[in-house]
């Protein structure tokens, strides 16, 4: 009788242990479910955040093409510029040779504010 009484003490025990062991594994089977589900929603804001900056690095990389050809024709403005100022350049050297041999041929004394330099 001794021994049965062990193994029925041995067994209970055993299925105490079995019991706690299985209530502990479903306590941690709800808090991996409950993980889960907050990486699952996280993820969803994840996602949602990526497509934002998507669509804002798409808008700057438009923006980047509009400024690029802007420069592009800024660039080209100023090279007009520069071959304008150019042009005027020699037209001012040919003006100021002109007056300089009229004034000669004609032998006009000019005063020394209006002298050219």
């Amino acid at each position: 009788m001794a021994v049965l009484e062990g193994k029925w003490h041995r067994t209970e025990g055993d299925g105490i242990a079995y019991q706690e062991a299985i209530i502990d594994t479903r306590d941690r089977v709800v808090r991996l479910e409950h993980s889960m589900s907050t990486l699952k929603v996280m993820a969803g804001h994840t996602q949602i955040r990526l497509g934002a900056v998507e669509e804002d690095v798409a808008g700057l990389k438009q923006d980047v093409a509009f400024l690029k050809g802007d420069v592009s024709g800024l660039k080209q403005d100023v090279s007009g510029l520069k071959r304008d100022v150019s042009g005027l350049k020699q037209s001012m050297s040919g003006l100021t040779r002109s007056v300089d041999a009229i004034v000669s041929h004609f032998g006009i004394a000019l005063p020394a504010e209006e002298a050219q330099p």
